[in-house]
């Protein structure tokens, strides 16, 4: 028997007095407090195990504990549509965050290889996105190509937001729980990046009900190949038969590219 339901609200905001989980969307650490209270009766150590996966899910991917803003009007009108001065702006936050970080080195690289592969793209969506659409100037699309995101960080969604307007990308993006529903993308491409592991700790099993859900034509997941500490720890291959025991294969046909830190697989619907 844990701590009582009742005390949900009392948890929530002991959580949230840390400001990395006040910027996460409430619903997923309301979640992740009442799963956390129905194993434990104190109040600390419901606090302190669920800090620890909301950490585990997406914290530990932020670079600062104060919340993502810009001033987007302080950006002079010439500059705005200055490809090489708009990766200069998204630079620091790319940086900023470990997920994105891991592969700045060779952004160029990393979307040109996965693109080359790709049939035309008219419309997008990124899945639990953290920073990849501030990744648009390295993409080889035109700016009108529609860009969806979603992610459970609301600094982080207003800021991709304002970057959409401010250089003149057309995009949306929107606070989502994936582990509550998957987006409609019927007739786009989906980026799923080094996200199911993450919401395997949430939910064991979430995996293969999202990729059942996902009802786009063409699918590309990833996976780190190393931990963020750089080490390699068998992790290709453990998430390479992750991949492939939750994947229906008479749904989907596989291509895999191995970059130097991470495995992209591009799923293609079969007819």
């Amino acid at each position: 028997m844990g701590l009582d339901a009742s005390q949900l609200d009392i948890v929530v905001a002991e959580i949230c007095k840390n400001e990395n989980y006040a910027r996460m969307e409430s619903g997923i650490v309301r979640k992740i407090a009442l799963q956390e209270m129905s194993k434990r009766k104190n109040l600390k150590k419901v606090v302190k195990a669920a800090r620890s996966k909301l950490h585990q899910i997406g914290t530990v991917y932020l670079g600062s504990p104060k919340p993502l803003a810009f001033d987007f009007s302080t950006i002079p009108a010439d500059q705005k549509t200055d490809i090489e001065f708009q990766k200069t702006w998204a630079q620091p936050y790319l940086e900023n965050h470990a997920s994105t970080n891991e592969r700045f080195s060779f952004l160029e690289h990393f979307y040109g290889t996965i693109f080359e592969r790709l049939p035309e793209v008219k419309m997008i969506t990124d899945l639990a996105c953290g920073m990849n659409p501030l990744c648009r100037p390295w993409m080889p699309i035109a700016p009108q190509v529609e860009y969806r995101a979603c992610d459970i960080f609301t600094d982080g969604i207003n800021l991709i937001n304002g970057f959409f307007d401010a250089f003149g990308y057309s995009g949306k993006a929107n606070i989502c729980d994936l582990t509550d529903k998957v987006p409609d993308c019927r007739d786009q491409l989906v980026f799923l990046l080094k996200t199911l592991p993450c919401l395997e700790q949430i939910q064991k099993g979430i995996g293969r009900h999202i990729l059942s859900e996902i009802n786009a034509h063409v699918l590309v997941v990833s996976f780190p190949s190393k931990s963020l500490g750089g080490k390699n720890k068998g992790m290709l291959e453990h998430y390479d038969a992750y991949l492939k025991s939750i994947l229906n294969v008479e749904t989907w046909q596989m291509q895999t590219i191995e970059f130097i830190n991470e495995t992209v697989y591009l799923l293609t619907r079969k007819d």
